[in-house]
């Protein structure tokens, strides 16, 4: 991966292990439809899904964060 530093105009490489993509959604999902039958534990409160979804919007909204790669990063 990438790590971009706006602060200090810096990218720094870094390897990390290979994700399970199918296992963690399967995880996720299967946490998520039993919480939502009401025969298993929910792992967000109400509060978390609020600042977590507030956050998303300010975050869009804002511009704060962009996908588009820095000046510094296009010249590596």
């Amino acid at each position: 991966m990438r790590i971009f530093d706006r602060e200090n105009a810096t990218v720094r490489k870094d390897l990390c292990g290979q994700t399970d993509y199918d296992g963690r959604f399967s995880a996720i999902n299967r946490t998520f439809v039993l919480a939502a039958l009401g025969i298993g534990p929910n792992y967000l409160e109400a509060d978390d899904i609020l600042v977590n979804s507030l956050s998303a919007v300010a975050l869009a909204d804002g511009h704060a964060y962009s996908w588009q790669p820095t000046s510094a990063a296009l010249a590596l």
